[in-house]
């Protein structure tokens, strides 16, 4: 169930996720959305077009990525907002859903 789609500009920090349902980031894809995010260049409508929103679950109170993981954290690593209407947080409840807490998370080559 969609709780809310986020309306206007926000800070990844500001947004309490401590994980996501993936373990791995690839490194490439990571550095490319940075580099693109620190020159205004990153299209963040087309991004979601392609992708989907930035899908955050809420799992037994917690806030984890279920998609959209590498644009999340370019944003934060550089310390950017994303933009309005790129975020949707959906309330799973209490579902036994894996997850991996940031600390346990890699970035791949």
């Amino acid at each position: 169930m969609i709780k809310f789609i986020i309306k206007k500009a926000v800070h990844p920090n500001s947004l309490n996720v401590i994980g996501s349902l993936q373990p791995d980031l690839t490194k490439e894809i990571l550095d490319s959305m940075i580099q693109k995010m620190e020159e205004g260049k990153f299209d963040w409508e087309k991004a979601k077009e392609n992708d989907g929103f930035i899908e955050i679950w809420e799992v037994q109170g917690n806030r984890y990525l279920a998609n959209g993981n590498h644009r999340y954290y370019a944003a934060e690593q550089i310390g950017i907002d994303i933009p309005p209407a790129q975020i949707v947080i959906i309330d799973k409840g209490n579902k036994d859903i894996p997850t991996f807490l940031r600390e346990n998370m890699n970035i791949i080559d």
